[in-house]
């Protein structure tokens, strides 16, 4: 099995369906949420949160298939795309709550993908030093970037979903 195309496609898989939780999208059914008696800064925790278990249990699925060729170039690649998508999610959940729309139906993916440019910049810097500690810390700042980002996008849905007039 190649594995670089499993994380691949694992990727193309959160972008597209998983990360953006269309379910919520469709039809507006967070504004059901908010008229509900739940405090709206747990709806956005409680989307983010979910969106978050999707990528992750997405991505464990292969990740025996990484860890059996025992090379951390194939490592570094896979947690590259984890942290991409998780960064993809933050974008799309903006988009969720904020209403800005792109005018195309499929720009939202395009531009949650042009989003983790962010994380694979650092992350390919990285590649072109020959050092056996910037390995290790490859491995390391690409997943803790995302998560700091996606953290700091949750916040900012956070703030702006509970001053937004839903209806």
């Amino acid at each position: 099995i190649d594995t670089m195309q499993l994380a691949i496609m694992c990727y193309i898989l959160c972008v597209s369906f998983l990360s953006n939780t269309f379910f919520f999208s469709l039809n507006h059914f967070y504004r059901l949420l908010a008229i509900m008696p739940i405090e709206r800064e747990k709806i956005v925790k409680s989307i983010a949160l979910l969106s978050l278990l999707f990528i992750i249990m997405t991505f464990s699925i292969i990740l025996p298939f990484q860890l059996k060729n025992d090379i951390i170039e194939n490592l570094s690649f896979f947690l590259g795309f984890f942290a991409c998508a998780i960064v993809c999610s933050a974008i799309e959940q903006y988009f969720l709550f904020t209403n800005e729309k792109p005018e195309i139906g499929f720009g939202e993916n395009i531009l949650s993908m042009l989003g983790s440019i962010i994380i694979l910049i650092p992350h390919a810097l990285l590649y072109f030093i020959e050092h056996e500690p910037t390995i290790y810390l490859r491995l390391l700042i690409a997943p803790i970037l995302a998560v700091v980002f996606y953290y700091w996008r949750m916040k900012g849905n956070i703030a702006y979903f509970e001053k937004k007039e839903i209806f």
